[in-house]
């Protein structure tokens, strides 16, 4: 085994790679888009000109949406939650109220909005805000149940105020609590409806400054809303009420004129529950019949997951998977006092957005366009997959099942620039089992394909006493070429996709593998004793997989076993190898019913982990795929297994320790196995390694590993058992704990090696139970046994490289028929080349040509069923000499290693000193540059180096190590393109060169244009006569109003800041204009051209017509 701790190799031959002044233009960390909806929103605000939408949340996050493709998203500094979000209507402005009681100005005018003002309220909290149509004064309700005025342009405090004691008559004292409802008149503005908590409603003269109408009620006071008419409001109550007002001006308080509770009828028997909080209540206008929209209000805990739709006698109750947000209501008039023709109600849910079509005879429910939801069940796996073809997407996007939706009624702003580029496909994998497929090419998310796989297994899919499910995926492995997908779950399951264009219908295949963990190994004793052992080849038995073997056998081999561990005062029991039953259990079972599947993705293979009653299947660690080769491995925590999916077979399988007998072959590989307990203590039979210290024998040892010895130790697998525990053996096994957990095995010779028995058996137990196959690599390459067996011409064969969690590396030579005799000869699997040795678990594989450039397997190429499959052989079509070395790159958790090939020698190598480590790696290639690593680490950092030589070319602390979402989930293409999951309902991109298309400016949204607002309603002679509804807002609330409390509220941002910012704001839009204005100054240029160029022949064609002759 190879041990990496010598000076490094002579590095001529690489390829040269550029320094790091001119790496430091190319490589730059920065956010390039932000999908989904943002997490845990609390508030949805409408323009009804411009028709776009914004969301905010708790985390302080807003996004915007527009037309199905036209989004943005923004972000407060101080990550407040935000209470409450307010257009300014046809302005190009939006208004932000949050949790600390400041209010924020956004500019929308450009293609980033930018926060240009800021309010500080600091003696009161602010619990209601309106801002009415076509105004530049917002009213701020507190909860003192005072009433302020602020100008929105300059977010200044105005001296107009309506103090709590003066809404209320002199004769009562007691407060009316927090202001709930601030509702402008629809047709005279000069008057405003405000609502106590207490349930009292004052209707308030601005100009006058008096009281014109009181209404009281005893129900606390949640929502109001005018009738369009003004000659009613209703209101909404926290037990779930409904009152309906008349707005007179008859003097002393009111009462409702109807009071009820539009879902009473539940509550008939003896054991019904209360109604619940009506949380927003609206009264439109039609033609025929008004429309009564509201939220909640239904009795039960889960009153706040329906919303109630009334039309005339018809009620349509709608009870949604999650509680209900906010909703708003899109008209066909943006005036309160006009007919509003009500057409869909826009639903904001935790974690997506829904719409209700009004249009239709029948009301029905519906996902919006937008990719704002990455699936139901949270997120458990992340991919990215670039050079996706655009067949696929199209193919994919048809296969979607989606119910039709007339034209979606959110459709302002304006999308960016489209920009050529290579489509990247990204995959979620969900606790339930479902996958999403999503278009990530653009500034926006596009959902493409939703695919049900719980359906394919039977029985439960939940464990009862830890609620975990079994069919969580864990790893997805896709070749875009050949279009086929290998997905891991849970139960140690595997699934192989293939793409089909018809319906297919049929019970699922399946190939059962069962690898056990050996509870004991059993030697030839005999030649034990004469100090003689045997080859791990020795065995008959078969590489992996669990085999009976006779009783007599068995018995006689137990007797010589307990006639050995007598000597030493151990018992071995006499227990069978098989389960009470004899039979091998999947912990899911596969459904045995014909399973119809669409044109999609269809299974043509399951592969189930099986286990017997004693032991469960082993956890699924990684997964590669082949299609070229047509092959699919993964490693789980008992071993590795190779399958043949063309043949439907078992190719190869090896269990953990017969993986350590090839790095070890003193390790003698076990003649039957016993699936073990891990919480038992069991006895386990090691034949360990003499290691010869001189240091001449240091060259003599090569890569048939080391030499065999002649001692025969017994250890226990967990603990010392019922025997004594003397120092010296606890000793032992804290040395063993503390190699198995975090580092590897020194070389024999260094100071560090092993040298008495009790070490080298507590080294080689840590060796056997951290022995853990980590990560699995397909490349054509080089092994070192090529040099051996063609000197002059070594050739690319197909390679499975195994890394463990040890830091050993293991290599398996596979020999592929040609042609078509690969459907009918199997593959054969061959021992590759020496292990290597690194000192950390391996958490990347990838390999290198002789110039630098990434060598992958080779991918099949996917047709039509009624046209032959064709698969495309990378790599075989040229055989290289000796000095075409190619470059194995090994990354772990303290190290990166490149190793020569077929050498295998040491080229380069980094080691991370410091208190950290790496969790994920990605090898980049940048066009014109060349090829580097970039690694993850513990802390949150990116360290970038070069390849092959490892030179550091940048680390940028990025990520914050606190949270582990984003390490966990961090996926990157080759290309540097990257994603995370930041929340669970939002996955940001990250650019990790400058050459992204992303980065440009003119690829971003316009969620403002141009737009005229629509003529408001005429009003009759002698409305106007007898109602003088005219109010200078400006003269009311302006410096005539007096000067404002003192010290109540600040601005954040000073008077020469806010002219620079809005001079800035300002130049950026001409440039944005400007800019425009020059690409379409550019397209008119070339279409001259191509005119001038088109009259130019047709002049030439006409000169040679009109010759004489």
């Amino acid at each position: 085994m190879k041990h990496f701790t010598a000076k490094l190799s002579s590095k001529s031959s690489a390829p040269s790679s550029p320094g790091t002044a001119e790496s430091s233009d190319l490589f730059k960390v920065q956010k390039t888009v932000r999908y989904g909806l943002p997490y845990e929103p609390t508030t949805l605000a409408y323009d009804p000109v411009q028709r776009v939408l914004a969301v905010g949340s708790k985390t302080g996050d807003i996004r915007i949406f527009g037309r199905p493709g036209a989004e943005t998203y923004m972000c407060q500094d101080e990550r407040r939650a935000i209470k409450q979000l307010f257009f300014s209507v046809n302005e190009g402005a939006l208004l932000s109220i949050t949790s600390d009681d400041c209010l924020h100005l956004w500019n929308l005018r450009q293609r980033t909005p930018k926060v240009v003002q800021s309010l500080l309220f600091k003696r009161e909290s602010l619990c209601v805000c309106k801002l009415p149509m076509f105004s530049k004064w917002i009213y701020i309700g507190t909860e003192k149940g005072n009433l302020y005025v602020v100008n929105l342009e300059t977010l200044v405090l105005s001296g107009y105020q309506v103090m709590w004691n003066q809404t209320i008559p002199k004769s009562q004292i007691a407060h009316p609590g927090p202001v709930t409802v601030i509702e402008e008149h629809p047709i005279d503005s000069s008057k405003i409806l405000l609502g106590y908590e207490n349930g009292r409603l004052v209707v308030w003269d601005l100009k006058n400054r008096e009281v014109i109408k009181s209404y009281t009620t005893d129900r606390p006071l949640s929502c109001a809303f005018w009738m369009s008419d003004v000659k009613q409001f209703i209101t909404g109550h926290i037990e779930g009420s409904l009152a309906v007002w008349n707005h007179t001006t008859s003097p002393g308080e009111s009462s409702p004129t109807k009071l009820f509770k539009p879902h009473e009828f539940h509550e008939a028997s003896p054991t019904a529950q209360s109604c619940g909080l009506i949380n927003k209540v609206q009264w439109l206008s039609t033609k025929t019949d008004p429309f009564l929209i509201f939220s909640g209000g239904v009795p039960g805990p889960q009153s706040s997951h329906h919303i109630t739709v009334f039309h005339g006698r018809r009620r349509e109750v709608f009870k949604l998977e999650r509680p209900v947000i906010d909703f708003i209501v899109v008209c066909a008039s943006p005036y309160a006092r006009d007919i509003q023709d009500p057409s869909a109600v826009i639903i904001l849910l935790p974690d997506n957005i829904m719409s209700i079509d009004l249009t239709l005879p029948e009301f029905t429910l519906h996902p919006t366009p937008y990719g704002v939801t990455l699936g139901s069940a949270p997120v458990t796996y992340l991919g990215l997959y670039e050079n996706c073809s655009t067949s696929l997407i199209n193919d994919l996007r048809i296969c979607q099942d989606v119910m039709p939706m007339k034209d979606w009624p959110i459709d302002g702003g304006d999308w960016g620039r489209t920009v050529e580029n290579n489509s990247d496909l990204s995959i979620t994998g969900h606790a339930d089992g479902s996958l999403q497929f999503w278009d990530v090419s653009g500034v926006t998310m596009q959902h493409l394909y939703t695919m049900r796989t719980a359906r394919f297994f039977d029985g439960t899919l939940i464990i009862p006493e830890t609620e975990e499910s079994l069919v969580s995926v864990t790893h997805i492995s896709l070749c875009i070429p050949g279009r086929t997908m290998v997905v891991a779950y849970s139960s140690s399951q595997i699934l192989i996709f293939n793409w089909g264009t018809s319906e297919i219908s049929g019970v699922l295949p399946v190939v059962p593998v069962l690898l056990s963990q050996p509870d004991f190994t059993t030697y030839d004793f005999d030649s034990m004793e004469e100090g003689e052992g045997n080859s791990p080849t020795d065995s008959p038995k078969t590489p992996g997989l669990q085999t009976s073997t006779p009783d007599s056998i068995l018995s006689e081999e137990q007797k010589k076993a307990s006639h050995l561990l007598s000597k030493f005062g151990i018992e071995v029991p006499n227990t069978p190898t098989e389960s009470a039953d004899g039979k091998a259990e999947p912990l899911l079972p596969v459904t045995t019913k014909d399973v119809r599947q669409g044109a999609s993705f269809q299974v043509t293979l399951v592969v189930q982990c099986t286990s017997t009653s004693s032991d469960p299947p082993g956890q699924i660690t990684c997964v590669d795929l082949s299609t070229g080769w047509g092959l699919v491995a993964f490693g789980n925590t008992l071993g590795v297994v190779i399958v043949d999916y063309i043949q439907k077979s078992v190719l190869w399988s090896y269990s953990n320790l017969e993986l350590v007998s090839v790095c070890n072959p003193a390790v003698k590989t076990p003649l039957s196995c016993k699936n073990s307990n891990s919480k038992s203590k069991k006895l386990k039979i090691v034949k360990l390694s003499s290691f010869n210290s001189s240091a001449d024998e240091e060259g003599s040892r090569n890569r048939k590993g080391m030499q065999r010895g002649k001692m025969l130790s017994i250890i226990r697998r967990d603990k010392m058992g019922s025997g004594e525990t003397t120092p010296s053996n606890l000793n032992c096994h804290k040395k063993a704990k503390k190699q198995g957990s975090g580092g590897s095995i020194d070389s024999p010779n260094s100071p560090n090696s092993v040298t008495s028995e009790s070490e080298l058996l507590a080294h080689e137990s840590g060796f056997l139970e951290n022995f853990l196959v980590q990560r699995l690599c397909f490349v054509e390459s080089y092994t070192d046994k090529d040099i051996s067996s063609n000197l002059t011409a070594p050739r690319r064969n197909p390679i499975l490289w195994i890394g463990s969690y040890n830091g050993v590396l293991l290599s398996q030579t596979i020999n592929i028929p040609p042609g078509d005799h690969r459907k009918k000869i199997p593959c054969q699997v061959g021992l590759g080349g020496s292990p290597v040795l690194l000192k950390s678990p391996i958490i990347g594989i990838s390999a290198l040509d002789n110039e630098g450039s990434p060598v992958a397997a080779p991918a099949g190429s996917w047709t039509d069923k009624r046209k032959k499959s064709k698969t495309k052989r990378k790599g075989d079509e040229s055989e290289t000499d000796l000095q075409s070395n190619d470059y194995l790159v090994i990354a772990a958790e303290k190290s990166i290693l490149v190793l020569k090939l077929p050498s295998q020698n040491s080229y380069a190598r980094q080691k991370v000193f410091d208190n950290t480590y790496y969790l994920k790696s990605q090898v980049l290639w940048v066009d014109g540059w060349g090829a580097c690593i970039v690694c993850v680490t513990i802390m949150g950092s990116l360290s970038f180096y070069s390849l092959p030589q490892l030179k550091p070319l940048m680390n940028v602390s990025w990520f914050d190590a606190k949270d582990s979402r984003p390490l966990r989930t961090f996926a990157s293409t080759a290309r540097g393109h990257c994603f995370y999951l930041c929340s669970p309902s939002e996955m940001q991109g990250l650019s990790l060169v400058n050459k992204n298309h992303l980065l440009l400016p003119e690829s971003l949204a316009m969620l403002f244009t141009v737009r005229e607002a629509p003529e408001p309603p005429r009003r009759g002679f002698l409305s106007i006569l007898l109602r003088n509804t005219s109010l200078d807002r400006c003269e009311l609330f302006g410096p005539n109003s007096g000067p404002a409390s003192p010290g109540l509220a600040e601005k954040l941002i000073k008077r020469y800041d806010m002219n620079y910012n809005r001079v800035k704001e300002a130049l950026v839009e001409r440039e944005e204009r400007l800019s425009e204005i020059s690409q379409k100054a550019e397209m008119l240029n070339m279409e001259a051209e191509s005119f001038a160029s088109a009259s130019h022949l047709l002049h030439l064609k006409a000169k040679e017509q009109n010759k004489w002759f």
